[in-house]
């Protein structure tokens, strides 16, 4: 009896995980481009593109050199708090469907 109910369990678990590989992903992933800003809405004046950060735990100034990949904010203490210093991609996208089991 012990044996078929460890079968039983085991074929749970199996139908569950193929059930789970067996779902169409509908999820399409849009690239955003960091050579430039163009892939946000209304870049404040403390974003920018740089191609390498480094900074010390003691310091809590950033050196930046000048390339591509790297997102920097360098947030002033005037900007902070200001909802005009977010950003934001321009990526349009819908409502989305969740299920839950």
């Amino acid at each position: 009896m012990k044996l078929i109910k460890i079968g039983l369990n085991l074929l749970a678990i199996f139908m569950c995980a193929n059930s789970a590989f067996a779902q169409k992903s509908t999820l399409k992933l849009t690239d955003i481009n960091l050579s430039n800003l163009s892939s946000f809405n209304k870049v404040a004046s403390n974003w920018s593109i740089k191609g390498n950060v480094t900074g010390l735990p003691s310091n809590t100034t950033l050196a930046s050199k000048p390339g591509e990949g790297i997102l920097l904010n360098t947030l002033s203490e005037k900007m902070k708090g200001k909802r005009e210093a977010d950003l934001s991609t321009n990526f349009e996208h819908g409502d989305i469907y969740l299920e839950l089991d």
